[in-house]
């Protein structure tokens, strides 16, 4: 069970950086093949002739390839997020989703990082949480992590008007998408020194995922490696 535990762990952990990384690979390489099968190339070898002369180093194109291709990226990404708000799109990207969801293994990395995206990001791109926090939940000597979504809060204005009122979400274990909001005096809120990103992680996992487990593995397989 342990094993198994540990296994489903570090996999969530390492699955992430290599869906993203081939993903990321794969775009390179189709924008790549954009650029070189289209007027592009040669827009950018006269643009680079033109700019450094005519015995311009191979290297100056294969940069500004590269940076266009950043570009290319970038702009298709971005367009692609505006596209899922439009109603044929939107449809589109569900179906695709939901064949993701029905995989073993990869819809529990994906739901988890759905999850966090939906509820850590509103629909513009900011970060709806302003700062990670402890309190004391639900009771006086046990504390909780939780998030500031509000400096201010006004509802309670009337009757606490000789106090600074936070919200502040603490999310249930392992499912971050319920969970409490509470409206404490600011006093009461301490602030912690970690990510909404590490935070997230370690509520996720249970509180098995740490900054300091993390590095301590890496450490290790550090040593290891010296020692073969």
């Amino acid at each position: 069970m342990r094993l198994k535990k540990n296994f489903y762990t570090g996999l969530l952990m390492i699955l992430p950086v290599v869906i993203t990384f081939y993903i990321f690979n794969w775009l390179f390489n189709l924008a790549f093949r954009i650029i070189n099968s289209t007027v592009i190339i040669k827009g950018l070898k006269k643009l680079v002739f033109f700019i450094f002369g005519e015995k311009a180093d191979a290297f100056y194109i294969q940069v500004s390839v590269y940076i266009v291709a950043i570009l290319i990226i970038f702009f298709s990404i971005t367009l692609l997020g505006y596209m899922t708000k439009l109603v044929f799109f939107s449809k589109i990207i569900k179906k695709a989703t939901d064949v993701l969801e029905r995989i073993p293994i990869i819809k529990t990395v994906y739901s988890a990082s759905k999850q966090i995206m939906e509820i850590a990001y509103s629909d513009n791109g900011e970060s709806l949480y302003k700062k990670v926090v402890a309190v004391e939940f639900p009771r006086r000597g046990i504390y909780a992590i939780g998030f500031i979504t509000a400096d201010k809060n006004t509802a309670l204005k009337d009757f606490l008007a000789d106090k600074n009122i936070v919200n502040v979400f603490v999310p249930t274990a392992p499912n971050p998408t319920s969970g409490f909001l509470l409206c404490i005096p600011k006093e009461d809120v301490h602030p912690l020194n970690m990510s909404v990103e590490w935070a997230f992680k370690l509520i996720i996992s249970g509180g098995y995922i740490t900054e300091e487990t993390v590095k301590e593995n890496e450490e290790k397989n550090v040593e290891e490696n010296i020692i073969v």
